[in-house]
């Protein structure tokens, strides 16, 4: 998730003030209805479960996101990759269209052969 810092503390204090905050409502309803502690155990049950699932739920959620930042990565790496390599392969193919553009031009004339070098030479 963006913006996330991985405060650890803040999200602990949540969970333990989300039940405490529960329990003591129940409390109190259970001081005004009269009733013995059920009102209490049934919010401190409820919001366990509440934060437990609330946890679930944000921790599946940022796994999901880097999984995601993690293909892309991987998919941006690779594209990089196939440039480098398409680069590379083109400046090959320059470097040899000028090397036979090259040797072509040092090659003797079709005119000239071995027999009238040799007349030449003599």
């Amino acid at each position: 998730m963006p913006g996330y810092s991985g405060d650890g503390f803040a999200s602990s204090v949540e969970m333990v003030l989300t039940v405490v905050l529960f329990v003591l409502g129940g409390v109190a309803l259970d001081r005004w209805l009269g009733t013995a502690p059920w009102f209490a155990v049934g919010l401190a049950a409820f919001s366990v479960v509440g934060t437990m699932a609330k946890q679930w739920f944000v921790y599946d959620a940022r796994m999901k996101a880097q999984e995601e930042n993690l293909r892309l990565g991987r998919e941006e790496a690779a594209a990089a990759r196939r440039a480098q390599i398409d680069m590379a392969e083109a400046a090959l193919a320059a470097e040899r269209d000028a090397l036979a553009d090259h040797l072509a031009s040092q090659r003797p004339a079709d005119s000239l052969n071995i027999d009238s070098l040799g007349r030449a030479i003599a």
